[in-house]
């Protein structure tokens, strides 16, 4: 009993460690002006396995993975940084894309994408 314990114990810190290096990812900070129709934020990105993305304006934002944004449809982005979207490692790698509310002046969203 207790070298099987023993041996799965050591089974766990090997793989433990392995995991993870897996789960980092370089970061890149970008900021996108969203217009009032649809606005490709990011291309589709098999190794993305992080994104942020945070509504920095003053108008709601709405935004979809893998076909163009609509007016309410999808996720919501509330105005004046309140709209925040995290998704970490294990979600959609398609394409992301968003669109605004109003049609009034630049519009940004802050956008973090993590790569392996």
């Amino acid at each position: 009993m207790k070298r099987a314990f023993s041996i799965v114990l050591l089974c766990a810190a090997l793989v433990v460690p392995t995991t993870a290096l897996a789960q980092r990812s370089i970061a890149t900070h970008t900021t996108v002006a969203i217009l009032d129709v649809d606005t490709l934020v990011l291309a589709a990105n098999i190794n993305r396995n992080l994104l942020n993305l945070q509504n920095d304006s003053d108008v709601d934002m709405y935004c979809s993975f893998g076909k163009p944004a609509v007016l309410h449809e999808g996720i919501l982005l509330l105005s004046g940084g309140v709209g925040v979207l995290f998704l970490d490692y294990k979600f959609a790698i398609s394409s992301v894309h968003c669109i605004r509310t109003k049609a009034v002046g630049t519009q940004n969203l802050l956008v973090l994408e993590g790569v392996q």
